[in-house]
């Protein structure tokens, strides 16, 4: 029976076959030599297994981790796209964001019309002019309480806003990519 080391590569043509049998250049015993051998192959395979099985569980993590940037992505556009349709749009401008109310008239005006009014109405010489800029201040003043609050763009302060939830609001947003038309 033929038999071939493992150890040194001889091939034996003189072989007996016996369990202790042993090779004649190096000595080894051929049995224990396949067992070692065996052994060795196993635990390369164990070690493939386990870093196959580790590459495995790392390309799940990294996919995990794809899918929940993606999902946060998408998340984040749905939210800007629900903002910009809760905002306002500027037609003059573009500017998406909240409008600012404005009151017709200035504070400064009405104050200086209280306080022109009062001073002149203490000085008794200008009373008559005093009570008439306080009679203006006080029309100014209620102007100012009951006229409407418009609607202007915080950046370019233009009247010339439309709700962003509007279809020409929409529009503008899809121009601008900020809503898929």
């Amino acid at each position: 029976m033929e038999k071939t080391c493992l150890k040194c590569g001889l091939v034996n043509e003189e072989a007996a076959g016996a369990p202790a049998e042993a090779c004649p250049k190096c000595g080894a015993i051929y049995a224990k030599v396949e067992q070692a051998s065996a052994a060795k192959q196993a635990a390369a395979q164990k070690a493939a297994n386990e870093k196959a099985e580790k590459e495995r569980v790392e390309a799940t993590r990294a996919a995990a981790r794809e899918e929940q940037a993606r999902q946060s992505q998408q998340r984040a556009d749905e939210q800007a796209r629900s903002a910009a349709l809760a905002s306002a749009v500027c037609m003059a401008c573009g500017h998406v964001g909240n409008a600012k109310r404005k009151v017709g008239g200035t504070f400064l005006a009405e104050i200086g019309l209280w306080v022109s009014g009062l001073f002149l109405t203490v000085t008794i010489v200008f009373l008559h002019f005093g009570m008439l800029l306080l009679f203006v201040a006080f029309c100014y003043s209620i102007w100012r309480v009951l006229s409407r609050r418009r609607r202007v763009c915080a950046k370019c302060g233009s009247e010339t806003i439309i709700p962003g939830d509007s279809p020409r609001g929409r529009e503008e947003l899809a121009r601008q990519g900020l809503l898929r038309p």
